[in-house]
């Protein structure tokens, strides 16, 4: 399921920056539990159950072609928290810009019985975050039974 505020920008003669948004939920047992969104530096975006990733869709890449993600510091990633529920141990870094130099992995783990929610914008910009080229909704949930 693709939620959010999606936005095409285009980067260049060929290139095309954008975030689709995902719901990644993970409901298992035995503890612990985890839901994570991964945006790699090679230009995909990749979804994450209990440290197990998988590319979301080749179509949802946060930038098309892949290869124009090249180049130390071109482009820039942040995500910002908008809501959260339950308890979790929570990693990943929150409100600031980070160069996509290398994968940047935000991730919910939940450790005892119940849920938690994670709501994160995520923003991608090519000038270290004056300019938002496109941004979405990400929406993290660990469920343990």
């Amino acid at each position: 399921m693709i939620v959010g505020r999606a936005g095409g920008h285009v980067a260049g003669p060929s290139a095309v920056v954008t975030l689709s948004g995902q719901v990644v939920t993970n409901i298992d047992s035995p503890a612990p539990v985890s839901a994570s969104i991964q945006i790699r530096s090679t230009g995909g975006v990749f979804r994450g159950l209990d440290g197990s990733y998988a590319q979301i869709d080749t179509a949802t890449d946060w930038i098309i072609p892949n290869s124009a993600a090249s180049g130390p510091g071109t482009y820039h990633v942040r995500a910002t928290l908008n809501a959260s529920s339950g308890f979790a141990t929570r990693t990943g870094t929150l409100g600031s810009w980070l160069a996509l130099t290398s994968t940047r992995t935000w991730e919910l783990e939940k450790t005892t019985t119940g849920a938690s929610t994670w709501d994160l914008d995520i923003e991608i910009s090519d000038d270290g975050g004056s300019t938002t080229l496109s941004t979405a909704l990400y929406e993290l949930t660990a469920q343990v039974f």
